[in-house]
Protein backbone atom coordinates (compact mmCIF):
# COMPACT_ATOMS: atom_id res chain seq x y z
CA UNK A 1 0.00 0.00 0.00
CA UNK A 2 2.85 2.04 0.80
CA UNK A 3 4.52 1.91 -2.44
CA UNK A 4 1.06 2.67 -4.49
CA UNK A 5 0.89 6.22 -2.57
CA UNK A 6 4.75 6.73 -3.13
CA UNK A 7 3.41 6.28 -6.83
CA UNK A 8 0.94 8.28 -7.13
CA UNK A 9 3.02 11.24 -4.93
CA UNK A 10 6.14 10.73 -7.68
CA UNK A 11 3.26 10.75 -10.49
CA UNK A 12 2.02 14.09 -9.06
CA UNK A 13 5.07 15.29 -8.89
CA UNK A 14 6.39 14.92 -12.35
CA UNK A 15 2.87 16.49 -13.56
CA UNK A 16 3.48 19.62 -11.44
CA UNK A 17 7.56 19.83 -12.64
CA UNK A 18 6.37 18.69 -16.06
CA UNK A 19 3.91 22.17 -15.83
CA UNK A 20 6.39 24.26 -14.36
CA UNK A 21 8.77 23.61 -16.97
CA UNK A 22 6.32 23.70 -19.55
CA UNK A 23 5.32 27.38 -18.76
CA UNK A 24 8.64 28.69 -17.71
CA UNK A 25 10.04 27.89 -21.38
CA UNK A 26 7.81 29.92 -24.11
CA UNK A 27 9.21 31.31 -26.61
CA UNK A 28 7.10 34.49 -27.10
CA UNK A 29 6.41 36.84 -24.02
CA UNK A 30 2.41 36.10 -24.54
CA UNK A 31 2.24 32.83 -25.27
CA UNK A 32 1.55 29.84 -25.55
CA UNK A 33 3.88 27.96 -23.67
CA UNK A 34 3.59 24.69 -25.62
CA UNK A 35 2.26 24.25 -28.95
CA UNK A 36 2.38 20.50 -31.17
CA UNK A 37 2.00 22.93 -34.09
CA UNK A 38 5.40 24.01 -35.45
CA UNK A 39 5.83 27.45 -35.41
CA UNK A 40 5.34 27.71 -39.58
CA UNK A 41 2.15 26.02 -39.35
CA UNK A 42 0.33 28.63 -36.61
CA UNK A 43 1.84 31.86 -38.75
CA UNK A 44 0.60 30.70 -42.40
CA UNK A 45 -2.86 32.28 -42.16
CA UNK A 46 -5.22 35.05 -43.51
CA UNK A 47 -4.91 36.85 -40.54
CA UNK A 48 -7.18 40.80 -39.97
CA UNK A 49 -6.17 43.19 -37.55
CA UNK A 50 -8.49 42.91 -33.68
CA UNK A 51 -6.55 45.54 -32.24
CA UNK A 52 -3.64 48.48 -32.60
CA UNK A 53 -1.56 50.02 -30.12
CA UNK A 54 0.78 52.61 -29.99
CA UNK A 55 3.65 52.68 -27.24
CA UNK A 56 1.05 49.96 -25.35
CA UNK A 57 -1.54 52.41 -25.63
CA UNK A 58 -4.97 51.15 -27.55
CA UNK A 59 -5.29 53.27 -30.69
CA UNK A 60 -8.55 54.82 -30.94
CA UNK A 61 -8.90 55.05 -34.74
CA UNK A 62 -10.90 57.36 -36.97
CA UNK A 63 -13.78 56.73 -38.79
CA UNK A 64 -11.43 56.29 -42.42
CA UNK A 65 -9.03 54.51 -40.94
CA UNK A 66 -10.83 51.73 -39.17
CA UNK A 67 -12.56 51.55 -42.69
CA UNK A 68 -9.13 50.98 -43.93
CA UNK A 69 -8.46 48.24 -41.59
CA UNK A 70 -12.01 46.35 -42.23
CA UNK A 71 -10.90 46.29 -45.86
CA UNK A 72 -7.31 44.76 -45.31
CA UNK A 73 -6.23 41.48 -44.86
CA UNK A 74 -2.75 40.20 -44.11
CA UNK A 75 -1.46 37.02 -45.08
CA UNK A 76 1.73 34.61 -44.48
CA UNK A 77 1.74 31.85 -47.33
CA UNK A 78 3.31 28.75 -46.86
CA UNK A 79 6.06 29.36 -49.93
CA UNK A 80 6.78 32.37 -47.88
CA UNK A 81 5.32 34.81 -49.22
CA UNK A 82 3.53 37.47 -47.29
CA UNK A 83 1.27 39.83 -48.61
CA UNK A 84 -0.97 42.54 -47.64
CA UNK A 85 -3.96 43.63 -49.00
CA UNK A 86 -6.96 46.28 -49.25
CA UNK A 87 -9.17 46.84 -51.56
CA UNK A 88 -11.04 50.34 -50.73
CA UNK A 89 -14.16 51.07 -52.96
CA UNK A 90 -16.22 54.45 -52.35
CA UNK A 91 -17.51 57.93 -54.41
CA UNK A 92 -15.73 61.12 -55.18
CA UNK A 93 -17.96 63.81 -56.95
CA UNK A 94 -20.61 61.07 -57.86
CA UNK A 95 -17.89 59.20 -59.72
CA UNK A 96 -17.31 55.52 -58.33
CA UNK A 97 -13.62 54.88 -57.81
CA UNK A 98 -11.48 51.65 -56.14
CA UNK A 99 -8.38 51.51 -54.78
CA UNK A 100 -6.70 47.84 -54.58
CA UNK A 101 -3.27 48.18 -52.76
CA UNK A 102 -0.91 45.16 -51.70
CA UNK A 103 2.04 45.23 -50.25
CA UNK A 104 4.28 42.19 -50.73
CA UNK A 105 7.48 40.88 -49.35
CA UNK A 106 9.06 37.73 -48.45
CA UNK A 107 9.38 36.20 -45.54
CA UNK A 108 11.38 34.49 -42.81
CA UNK A 109 12.00 34.29 -39.24
CA UNK A 110 15.20 35.30 -37.93
CA UNK A 111 17.64 31.76 -36.21
CA UNK A 112 15.71 31.86 -32.86
CA UNK A 113 12.37 32.39 -34.48
CA UNK A 114 11.17 35.22 -32.42
CA UNK A 115 11.16 37.49 -34.94
CA UNK A 116 9.95 37.63 -38.81
CA UNK A 117 12.29 39.20 -40.89
CA UNK A 118 11.00 40.56 -44.54
CA UNK A 119 12.71 41.50 -47.53
CA UNK A 120 12.24 42.55 -51.09
CA UNK A 121 8.83 44.94 -50.62
CA UNK A 122 6.88 45.66 -53.34
CA UNK A 123 3.80 47.96 -53.40
CA UNK A 124 1.34 47.46 -56.43
CA UNK A 125 -1.72 49.73 -56.32
CA UNK A 126 -4.86 49.87 -58.87
CA UNK A 127 -6.77 53.43 -59.07
CA UNK A 128 -9.93 52.81 -61.37
CA UNK A 129 -12.08 55.91 -61.54
CA UNK A 130 -13.80 57.58 -64.21
CA UNK A 131 -13.74 54.17 -66.22
CA UNK A 132 -10.02 54.84 -66.58
CA UNK A 133 -7.73 52.59 -64.58
CA UNK A 134 -3.82 52.99 -63.02
CA UNK A 135 -1.56 50.58 -61.80
CA UNK A 136 2.15 51.59 -60.34
CA UNK A 137 4.24 48.40 -59.34
CA UNK A 138 7.36 49.20 -57.54
CA UNK A 139 10.20 47.89 -54.83
CA UNK A 140 9.29 50.32 -51.83
CA UNK A 141 12.15 52.76 -50.83
CA UNK A 142 13.08 50.45 -47.59
CA UNK A 143 11.99 46.91 -49.00
CA UNK A 144 13.07 45.24 -45.15
CA UNK A 145 11.44 45.21 -42.24
CA UNK A 146 11.09 42.74 -39.14
CA UNK A 147 8.24 42.40 -36.66
CA UNK A 148 8.75 40.85 -33.27
CA UNK A 149 6.55 37.59 -32.13
CA UNK A 150 4.76 38.42 -28.65
CA UNK A 151 1.93 35.76 -29.59
CA UNK A 152 1.86 33.33 -31.94
CA UNK A 153 -1.46 30.96 -31.39
CA UNK A 154 -3.37 29.01 -34.06
CA UNK A 155 -5.89 31.40 -33.81
CA UNK A 156 -4.23 34.73 -32.24
CA UNK A 157 -0.89 36.58 -33.28
CA UNK A 158 0.54 39.38 -31.78
CA UNK A 159 3.44 41.43 -33.39
CA UNK A 160 5.37 44.50 -32.40
CA UNK A 161 7.16 46.64 -34.68
CA UNK A 162 10.59 48.33 -34.71
CA UNK A 163 10.93 51.41 -32.88
CA UNK A 164 10.15 54.14 -35.84
CA UNK A 165 11.88 57.32 -35.88
CA UNK A 166 9.98 59.12 -33.36
CA UNK A 167 10.43 56.46 -31.00
CA UNK A 168 7.46 54.73 -30.93
CA UNK A 169 6.87 51.05 -31.02
CA UNK A 170 3.30 49.62 -32.58
CA UNK A 171 2.05 46.33 -31.86
CA UNK A 172 -0.88 45.00 -33.96
CA UNK A 173 -3.27 41.47 -32.34
CA UNK A 174 -4.89 39.50 -35.53
CA UNK A 175 -7.44 37.21 -35.43
CA UNK A 176 -8.09 34.87 -38.61
CA UNK A 177 -9.61 36.47 -41.48
CA UNK A 178 -11.74 33.73 -42.55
Amino acid sequence: MKKIRLSGLFLALVMVMSTLTFQSCGKYEEGPAFSLRSKKSRLVNKWKIDKLYKNGVEEQLTTEEQAYIDASTYEFTSDNKYIQHAEITDELYGETYTVVADITYDWDFNSDKTKILLTNGRAKTTTTYGGQTQTTDEALSDPNDEMTILKLKNSELKVKSKEDSNGDVYSVEFIPAD
